[in-house]
């Protein structure tokens, strides 16, 4: 093919992928390839757990599939191949990067689809992706914040035993502040996979995941408020 082009990457964060995104990708490929001098199916893969795995060319069979409400999605791949290029979109539920794209062909032709791909990928993007330590950028930030941590918890030793009490306390809160946010970090990725397929089986999960959350945050605000409260009755009464 003259002119052949291609455009591959992956892309990282969260993404909450929803029955309207699939379809959404499916058409964008299709209309893509419709001008093709033979005619080209898409073909869509879902891979569950247990190893099962569902392929067709006509996307409602995956979501009027009773598998989707009884079993976890795992992966999703959609290809398609006609004398035009080629492309295919893969999305993985539990990888750091887990939307991964190849397609080739005519350059504006790649770029076109390509761009219909990413901006469908950033409408699904969700806010809790960035704490994912994905890109060579947060790995550096990730690396200089221990480097803060070992410094600050080492030198807290160090100022108590020169009887420096105010730069102790200090390094001290430094470094609680730095362990308790990756430890908050760490439950929020455990919290919210990289992606969430947001229908079938899926969707039922990220219900539980929510109410979860939800109680969790409710408590820890109701315990502030309780706090704060008997401190200040504490206060006016004399009691402390």
């Amino acid at each position: 093919m003259a002119g052949k082009f291609e455009a591959k990457n992956s892309l990282s964060g969260s993404f909450f992928i929803e029955e309207s995104t699939l379809r959404n990708i499916v058409d964008f490929i299709m209309k893509a390839h419709a001008t093709a001098k033979r005619p080209a199916d898409v073909t869509v893969s879902a891979a569950f757990e247990e190893t099962r795995t569902i392929e067709t060319n006509d996307v409602d069979d995956l979501f009027k599939d009773p598998m989707l409400r009884s079993k976890s999605l795992k992966e999703v791949s959609i290809r398609c191949y006609s004398d035009l290029g080629y492309s295919s979109i893969y999305i993985y539920r539990d990888l750091e990067k887990p939307i991964t794209y190849t397609i080739n062909g005519e350059r504006s032709w790649v770029l076109h689809l390509e761009d219909s791909v990413r901006n469908e990928a950033a409408a699904s993007a969700r806010w809790w992706g960035i704490f994912r330590n994905s890109t060579r950028v947060r790995q550096r930030i990730s690396g200089a914040l221990l480097t803060i941590f070992l410094l600050s918890f080492g030198g807290v030793f160090f100022a108590v035993h020169q009887e420096w009490k105010e730069a102790a306390r200090i390094l001290f809160l430094v470094a609680l502040t730095l362990f308790v946010g990756k430890i908050i970090i760490n439950l929020v990725n455990l919290t919210f996979p990289a992606v969430i397929f947001h229908f079938g089986r899926g969707a039922a999960q990220h219900k539980t995941r929510m109410k979860a959350c939800n109680i969790v945050l409710g408590t820890i605000g109701l315990a502030v408020v309780v706090g704060l409260f008997t401190n200040w009755l504490g206060k006016i009464t004399g009691i402390s």
